[in-house]
C-alpha cells in the first residue's frame, strides 16, 4: 500500500477524538489518575484485538503494555511512551482538562508533551 493511500485511511476525527479521552485523563505522575489512564490504553489496545495488560513498576505505578506479535522469527518493533503529566501552570485560556478541538487544534494537558505520541 502507498503512504498516499495509507493516509487516507486514517479517520483524523477519529484519532483527535481518542486523544481528547486521553486528556481527560488527569494522570499526574503517581496517581491514581496516572494508573485509571493506563487501564484505559490496556483496554482499547485490546479493543484492537492485541494482548494487552499493565504491568507494576517501582512506586506502585504500572506500565500499560501491548503486544502484536508475529508469525515469523523476525526484528521487533517497540514504541514506548508515557502517560503522565506533570500538573496544570496558570495561563490556560481552556479547560486543560476538556480536550477540546477546533478547526486548527486539539487543547490540553499533556499533548504537546507525549499523550500525542501515544494516542497515535
Amino acid at each position: 500500500m502507498s503512504p498516499e493511500a495509507m493516509r487516507a485511511r486514517i479517520d483524523s476525527r477519529a484519532c483527535l477524538d481518542f486523544l481528547a479521552q486521553m486528556v481527560r485523563h488527569k494522570s499526574y505522575t503517581q496517581t491514581e489518575g496516572e494508573r485509571e489512564l493506563a487501564g484505559f490504553m490496556v483496554r482499547e489496545i485490546q479493543a484492537l484485538g492485541l494482548d494487552a495488560s499493565l504491568t507494576p513498576v517501582p512506586g506502585g505505578r504500572v506500565n500499560a503494555i501491548g503486544r502484536w506479535c508475529g508469525a515469523g522469527g523476525g526484528k521487533s518493533l517497540l514504541f514506548n511512551g508515557h502517560l503522565d503529566t506533570n500538573p496544570v501552570t496558570e495561563g490556560w485560556t481552556v479547560d486543560p482538562w476538556a480536550g477540546k478541538i477546533d478547526d486548527a487544534f486539539i487543547y490540553g494537558i499533556g499533548v504537546s508533551n507525549m499523550k500525542a505520541g501515544d494516542a497515535a
